[in-house]
């Protein structure tokens, strides 16, 4: 999702299953960063093929697919306090 000059990208998969990490490119500077990995506690559970926007300071992630079944949970993830909300 895009948040100002940076894209905000949540979960997926990856060679070694389902992903949890919170990263950032800075599409300005180029740069890119990992705001939290996988082994965070901070972040929604590892998923894919979820939906994700961003409204104010907060990703909003809904559903998705985990290893078992799919999600129907929401979330909001504070993108400043890199925290995780669920409603």
């Amino acid at each position: 999702v895009s948040n100002g000059s940076d894209l905000i990208f949540f979960g997926g998969e990856g060679e070694s299953g389902l992903l949890k990490d919170v990263s950032s490119f800075d599409t300005e500077k180029k740069i890119y960063s990992c705001i939290n990995d996988s082994s965070s506690t901070k972040a929604p559970s590892a998923r894919r093929s979820h939906s994700a926007s961003v409204v104010g300071r907060n990703m909003v992630i809904f559903g998705g697919k985990n290893e078992k079944e799919i999600c129907g949970d929401l979330n909001l993830y504070d993108i400043q306090k890199e925290k995780d909300e669920k409603c």
